[in-house]
């Protein structure tokens, strides 16, 4: 998840205003491509997980990811004209560039990658290099966080990265200090 999205492949934010989360996935999925809904597959555990957390006080569905606004939330991908599973995307269509550039415009407090696969091709690193958690590198005043994929493909799940990442962000809107 990373910059803000009020409509799905908009890539911003119509009212303009500063997150205080984003988040980033490699790119949409194929449910998406078909319903153009965030996270709309069978199985995938994102809108559980970000009121299991406490993240939204309720789970969403797929068709209100523009709520997520209203919790300092937003989303993009990292291989924003792409669509379907990662092993099917090219190198190519990866563009940290974009990605890089529109955190330093929007500048949230926090970035997530939702998995270790999409942080891997943003840091250009083997996904073996990636831990989950908070990252040394940042952008601009932006914390980088890596949490475990939502997709019901990962057959490795843990929840800590997303609740220290609830904890966190919480605890940067509290301060009201980018973290």
């Amino acid at each position: 998840m990373s910059a803000v999205r009020t409509g799905p492949g908009s890539g911003h934010d119509d009212r303009g205003t500063r997150k205080s989360f984003s988040g980033a996935s490699t790119a949409a999925g194929r449910v998406f491509a078909e319903r153009q809904l965030y996270y709309a597959g069978p199985g995938n555990r994102f809108w559980r997980i970000l009121h299991e957390v406490g993240l939204t006080p309720f789970e969403l569905r797929p068709d209100e990811y523009a709520k997520l606004l209203d919790y300092g939330i937003g989303l993009t991908d990292l291989a924003k004209g792409a669509c379907g599973a990662d092993s099917n995307l090219k190198w190519a269509d990866f563009d940290r560039m974009r990605l890089r550039s529109v955190i330093k415009t929007r500048s949230p407090r926090l970035l997530a990658f939702n998995g270790k696969t999409a942080a891997a091709h943003y840091f250009d690193v083997p996904t073996a290099q990636i831990n989950y958690g908070r990252q040394l590198d940042t952008i601009g005043r932006t914390a980088i966080y890596v949490c475990s994929s939502t997709s019901p493909a990962n057959g490795r799940w843990c929840c800590e990265a997303w609740e220290e990442l609830e904890c966190i962000s919480e605890q940067s809107r509290a301060s009201d200090v980018l973290v």
